[in-house]
Formats: structure tokens, sequence, C-alpha cells
């Protein structure tokens, strides 16, 4: 998704998941804990499980891992970097000339596999 809320690629089990709520709730909350305790959250846990939060600076990207509590952080981060770097080689010129239009994002095999 992107810095502002929007969200440009998914894969998610769940199908009543409203992603633009998600990812504007996402934002709020990044942007929430820069204005008050001048850093960015990195991870949000939940009862059972967590998102884990990667940021990219420029292009202002945020991507989001949904996991148990159980697996590590760094096998996360990991597979969040992974998926970072494949989508700024397909993408990177799609996203500096980036208009608000999502389709093309959301139309890329290559990622899909990675995140399925």
């Amino acid at each position: 998704m992107t810095g502002s809320g929007i969200p440009l690629i998914h894969s998610t089990q769940k199908t009543d998941i409203n992603h633009e709520l998600f990812a504007g709730f996402v934002s709020a909350i990044t942007n929430f804990a820069v204005d008050i305790f001048i850093e960015k959250c990195s991870c949000i846990k939940l009862a059972s499980s967590k998102l884990t939060l990667l940021f990219n600076n420029y292009p202002d990207l945020i991507f989001i891992c949904h996991s148990s509590k159980n697996i590590h952080g760094n096998r996360i981060k990991a597979y969040l970097n992974k998926i970072r770097d494949s989508f700024l080689e397909i993408h990177y010129e799609d996203l500096i000339n980036f208009t608000g239009k999502v389709d093309v994002f959301r139309n890329s095999p290559i990622l899909l596999d990675l995140i399925a």
C-alpha cells in the first residue's frame, strides 16, 4: 500500500476484508505513532496474531504481513523484503508516475505468486 493508505496489491484467505478500510487503518496507526512517538511502528500485536510492517521511503510504501505470533520477526521481514524488491523491480516506474489508478499493480502474476 502507499504510505497515504491506498492499497495497491493484496492477497488474503479471507474474502470479506475491506482492503481500503484496512489500508486506511494501517496508514492512520503508523502516522499516529510517528506524530506521538517520533518513530514508525513495525509490528502491531493482536490477541493471537500480529501484523508486521516494512516501510519503503521512496517511493513511500508499506508492505504488511499478517502472521501467527509464533513466527519470528526476522523470517517475516525477509519475506516482506523479497516482496518489496520484486514489487519495486516490476513497478518502480509505475510508482514514480502514480496517478491513483491501481489496476496496473493488481495484474502482476509474478507478485501474486509471491504473496499467495
